[in-house]
């Protein structure tokens, strides 16, 4: 064989090799792509509006829901990334029981094949919401009857039919997430909010620290604890590029409470989002932070508080905006570059017994009627009591 078709021959093996291993690498790509963990995302909300008449939860006496300002929610997310679901369940509510959390897990998990695990609830602390709290039906069954009377009649209590609506609600939403998965392009970033969230709890000249001592007052010497003003959000786009939810997570008392039932300030974020997005039904799950001495309530303002619901407004809209800002700078990924986790932490906190001798002053004081004591008086002394009874 002549040299030039040697030459001819060695060149024509290389490109077939070459050739070959394209189309390898190009199969192999294919292969990879066709078996890669697909992210899914699917979003759902159930109403849990409390009925007119029903008990308004988060105070120390009884109150009853006299109108109407807008719904309540249960506001639910899954996501899906190929290996495992993890489902995020926002309600518009003042909290929620470990009880209740463990029967709806196990409910989530029969129904729709989502780990109990894998499930996170959250109550936004909303103290306009539905008959949740303060006191549980069962607490104190074995106290005295005039602790129990006090507890009853005196206290606010959850509804037992309003409890069953919202475990069947928390189901159907996760159930109707889930079912709505779509492939999807996942974000997530933080924002920042430091204008409408205060600690409650000031230091004051006698050495102690107390909880809402009121604004102006000259006692007062600086904030005793610190807020969180971390707005955590988390966005989820379709195959167009359109947003199919987001996810919020803020540090901040549900109290603005701008008249009748009401999702309180997580309502006016909801409509911040929908506006600034063009979307009048997107989907928002709300998840409060660590917000136990947080509120909207500055008490070294040297103003008059806003009205409820222009107060509702300012710390909604103002939220809800830095979520809108952090949702257009965060990069979208794959399920890929955003790993999905599941990790779980038990917290037992041991509860504070009050000191005897309080307890006896305190017993004293709720056998007197409040005009008589005073009603502030009062109702410590018989928080007091119940407490002890625990």
């Amino acid at each position: 064989m002549r040299s030039d078709d040697v030459l001819r021959w060695q060149r024509g093996c290389l490109t077939l090799a070459t050739l070959l291993v394209s189309a390898a690498l190009a199969s192999a790509a294919q292969t990879q792509k066709a078996t890669a963990p697909v992210c899914k995302v699917g979003f759902a909300e159930r109403d849990i509006t409390p009925a007119i008449g029903m008990e308004a939860p988060g105070g120390y006496g009884k109150s009853y829901h006299r109108s109407f300002h807008d719904p309540c929610k249960v506001r639910a997310v899954v996501f899906d990334d190929g290996r495992r679901r993890v489902a995020l369940v926002g309600i518009d509510l003042l909290f929620v029981t470990r009880h209740l959390v463990k029967e709806v897990r196990a409910a989530i998990e029969k129904r729709s094949g989502i780990r109990g695990d894998n499930v996170l609830i959250g109550a936004s602390h909303s103290h306009s919401s539905g008959p949740i709290g303060m006191e549980e039906p069962g607490d104190y069954d074995n106290a005295p009857e005039f602790v129990q009377k006090l507890a009853r009649e005196h206290s606010t209590v959850s509804d037992p039919g309003y409890t069953l609506l919202l475990q069947r609600q928390i189901v159907e939403a996760v159930a109707a997430a889930n079912d709505a998965r779509a492939e999807a392009k996942v974000a997530m970033g933080f924002g920042h909010e430091d204008k409408v969230a205060f600690n409650r709890r000031l230091r004051m000249k006698n050495g102690q620290s107390w909880s809402h001592p009121g604004a102006g007052n000259s006692d007062i010497i600086e904030y005793a604890g610190p807020i969180d003003p971390q707005v955590g959000v988390v966005g989820a786009w379709d195959a167009k590029g359109s947003l199919l939810g987001v996810v919020v997570n803020y540090a901040c008392h549900a109290t603005t409470s701008p008249g009748g039932i009401s999702a309180n300030w997580i309502w006016a974020m909801e409509q911040t989002l929908r506006g600034a997005t063009g979307n009048a039904a997107l989907p928002v799950v709300f998840l409060a932070g660590a917000c136990g001495d947080v509120t909207q309530v500055d008490n070294l303002t040297k103003f008059q508080n806003p009205a409820p619901e222009e107060w509702c407004q300012i710390v909604g809209g103002r939220v809800g905006a830095e979520a809108y800002k952090t949702l257009l700078l965060i990069r979208r990924g794959a399920s890929e570059e955003i790993p999905l986790d599941v990790r779980q932490r038990v917290w037992n906190i041991r509860r504070r017994p009050p000191e005897s001798a309080k307890v006896a002053r305190a017993l004293a004081l709720v056998q007197k009627s409040p005009k008589v004591v005073g009603a502030t008086e009062w109702t410590f002394a018989k928080e007091t009591v119940l407490l002890d009874a625990l």
